[in-house]
């Protein structure tokens, strides 16, 4: 007995000649078929596929702040405990110069007291970030809370601004404790021009956002603390995902307040 079937030709007649292949052809139906178990996958990993971008992007922005805060903790220790300066606007010797919503070029971030302790200006971006300047893609995201080093052109360092004195030195951060103050913040955008990120201390009445932080990864944000380590909040509301204006109006989460825990008191 033949163990081996012999495959039955299929025969197409050409003008000419008649082209034969041993296996059979798919039906409409067969194509379909497979078409539609295609697009089915695709809508199953598509999804799963665009986390996982959004989760590296996530995991790279954090890495860029604990890069920033590596610089921030050897300028200190250069500089006998001093923290940088953090001018508003980004004035002459401050950690960064310019405004985040003009600038198109990295020379302002070149020319902050930070750059020289690591030269990549790539990690003052956050990654997730689609906002472009005259068709540029955004220099800098990343601010420092105001309570840290913080002066304007008529207040100095160490005075008072909206209710928040500033520190000088970092053996001056109390409270809430080096582990629970923010130090850098993903800023909003729209909201993201000077080197400081401001916002309202705990002692003041205000249910308003001074600056907007972002909203960008999975509707939550990034901070670095003053101890070096990076995390990620969700956020509670939604008030904060969309910039309006500055002194915004905040919701009825918990989001606000969650902040401002991390400020100084």
């Amino acid at each position: 007995m033949n163990l081996f079937r012999t495959a039955k030709k299929r025969c197409v007649r050409g003008s000419t000649r008649a082209i034969c292949s041993p296996f059979p052809g798919f039906t409409l139906i067969e194509l379909l078929v497979v078409i539609a178990i295609i697009a089915i996958l695709a809508s199953l990993l598509l999804p799963v596929l665009a986390q996982a971008k959004a989760k590296a992007r996530t995991t790279q922005c954090l890495g860029n702040m604990r890069q920033l805060q590596f610089c921030y903790h050897m300028y200190v220790g250069d500089n006998r405990d001093y923290l940088p300066p953090n001018g508003s606007p980004a004035l002459a010797s401050s950690w960064i110069l310019g405004n985040a919503q003009t600038d198109t070029t990295p020379i302002n971030i070149e020319q902050g007291l930070l750059y020289q302790y690591n030269k990549s200006y790539f990690i003052y971006a956050c990654p997730a970030n689609t906002f472009y300047i005259n068709k540029i893609p955004q220099t800098r995201t990343y601010a420092i809370d105001f309570a840290l080093g913080g002066f304007t052109k008529t207040i100095p360092e160490g005075g008072t601004f909206n209710g928040v004195t500033t520190l000088i030195k970092y053996n001056d951060i109390h409270l809430p404790g080096f582990s629970k103050k923010i130090a850098f913040v993903d800023e909003n955008e729209r909201s993201v021009d000077d080197g400081c990120f401001g916002i309202f201390p705990l002692s003041s009445a205000q249910n308003t956002w001074w600056n907007l932080p972002s909203g960008r990864h999975n509707k939550g944000c990034n901070f670095s603390f003053a101890d070096g380590h990076a995390e990620h909040r969700a956020w509670h509301g939604t008030a904060v995902l969309t910039f309006t204006a500055f002194y915004q109006a905040a919701d009825s989460s918990d989001d606000l307040l969650r902040v401002r825990a991390g400020t100084i008191p």
